[in-house]
């Protein structure tokens, strides 16, 4: 018995282990692309890498979520073909854009072929990741979380090993192989999975259904990534690119507020854990992490080879963070309550204030800009608080 418990226990912490390694990877890909590249290079790659993050998540078709949901007996092959060819097409027509986009408006310059091509793998990379993340839910919805996770390990480690041979040779063109290490795990994923499906139609509504769970998410997406997107547009590329890699540093780091709050659903469904309990602990595992960030940040500067306001505005943001961690937590009980018209309600008006707020403070200045992370937060605790507190009165 205590062997089985154990052995359930591995294959619940396998996906989120697996997902720390991917992280982390992805900081040794910021540290390499800070410290090897110089002038508009880096620029131009700090603001890419950026901007990435940002197309990573619109560019979330709902395909992934669609599976989670679906019934494994209803799931048939063809169906996540479609699905996977939804998802590659929705973020390779975005990642096309935002190149083009980048370019055009002379925020990227291309100097060398060496900056082209590792735009191009970066490009290309983050296409494989988001299809990678799709093909790998079914192993969530066949109860194979160990592979979940162990994916998500084998990227993580085989992009590190990439990234110290950038550094070993002081060249980034080794990136170029991200992709190829891309799409042979995303065929991986596929053999691995492609048997594990029933014999059942295709559903008629799924694109619009998909698409539906898409948008939700995308309007999510408007007031946390509204910071980088608007000053992009309105900051020095030096700056932007510094915004950038200050965000690429912060945001990684939601992957545990955001796991815990959602370990919590059940329970406060359940009644077993109340709101303020869950909203106090979370905001001081977010406490812990901003101390964290704020000790580390000199660190984390010279690391990343940046000037001193670098540290200004990961301490800022670390303060956003702090803030976020509670709304994660308030968000998830507006869900677990089935209140997901008040939730939608919520994200709505965050992302107007935020479409609203962040292009005006924008005008001002990096630092100003840090400080509406901050409070587009607090204007989210705020609404998410009224919505909280009417829908139990209505339930009174």
């Amino acid at each position: 018995m205590l062997t089985t418990r154990l052995g359930a226990v591995g294959s619940a912490a396998s996906p989120l282990a697996g997902t720390l390694v991917f992280r982390a990877s992805q900081f040794v890909l910021l540290v390499v692309i800070a410290r090897v590249s110089d002038g508009e290079q880096r620029v131009a790659l700090l603001l890419l890498l950026g901007i990435q993050a940002v197309i990573g998540i619109f560019s979330d078709s709902g395909a992934f979520n669609y599976l989670l949901t679906r019934d494994p007996n209803l799931l048939s092959r063809s169906l996540f073909n479609r699905l996977l060819a939804l998802q590659a097409g929705l973020t390779s027509t975005l990642s096309i854009v935002s190149l083009a986009a980048l370019y055009l408006t002379g925020k990227v310059t291309v100097d060398s072929a060496a900056t082209a091509v590792t735009a191009l793998a970066l490009a290309l990379t983050l296409i494989t990741d988001s299809v990678t993340r799709t093909a790998k839910a079914p192993t969530l919805v066949f109860g194979r979380e160990v592979t979940y996770g162990v994916v998500d390990a084998v990227v993580g480690v085989t992009r590190a090993a990439v990234c110290a041979s950038c550094l070993m040779c002081h060249s980034l063109l080794p990136l170029a192989v991200l992709p190829v290490v891309g799409i042979i795990v995303v065929l991986t994923v596929y053999v691995l999975v492609r048997d594990d499906f029933a014999h059942a139609p295709v559903p008629r509504r799924y694109i619009r259904q998909t698409v539906e769970i898409g948008l939700s998410g995308a309007i999510t997406g408007v007031y946390s990534q509204a910071l980088l997107v608007f000053g992009t547009i309105a900051l020095q590329p030096s700056s932007a690119a510094l915004l950038a890699a200050a965000l690429r540093v912060v945001q990684p780091l939601e992957f545990i507020p955001a796991t815990t709050s959602a370990q919590m659903i059940p329970r406060i469904r359940a009644e077993k854990l109340r709101l303020r309990d869950a909203w106090l602990a979370s905001i001081l595992v977010g406490i812990a992490i901003a101390v964290g960030l704020a000790v580390a940040a000199p660190f984390v500067g010279n690391l990343l080879r940046m000037p001193d306001h670098f540290e200004s505005i990961l301490r800022i943001l670390s303060l956003a963070f702090v803030i976020k961690c509670g709304n994660y937590v308030t968000i998830s009980y507006l869900l677990a309550r089935h209140h997901v018209r008040a939730r939608l309600a919520v994200s709505l008006a965050t992302a107007c204030f935020a479409i609203i707020a962040v292009p005006i403070v924008s005008q001002h200045g990096l630092i100003p800009l840090a400080w509406t992370a901050l409070a587009v937060e607090l204007f989210l605790t705020a609404s998410s608080g009224l919505a909280v507190r009417r829908t139990a009165q209505t339930n009174v």
